[in-house]
């Protein structure tokens, strides 16, 4: 093999590899990982509230929490 040929390889060989260490896109992923656990939590969290009849009174207790959170701000 020539010189020539060895460093074209070589060329492409690198230009390759780091290619697929490039980390673009790779916080898109990311996000969709949190949004599909956020997702399955909630999900379980409803089903739970269903089982033990508590799901009259999520919403009481979100809106207690925001209104706590907002004084807090202020």
């Amino acid at each position: 093999m020539s010189y020539r040929t060895i460093a074209w390889l070589h060329v492409h060989l690198v230009a390759a590899v780091s290619s697929l260490r490039e980390q673009r896109g790779q916080g898109t992923v990311e996000y969709v990982g949190i949004i599909l656990m956020i997702a399955v939590l909630l999900t379980a969290m409803i089903a739970v509230a269903k089982k033990t009849g508590g799901l009259e009174q999520i919403p009481a207790a979100l809106a207690k929490q925001l209104k706590g959170a907002i004084e807090k701000v202020k």
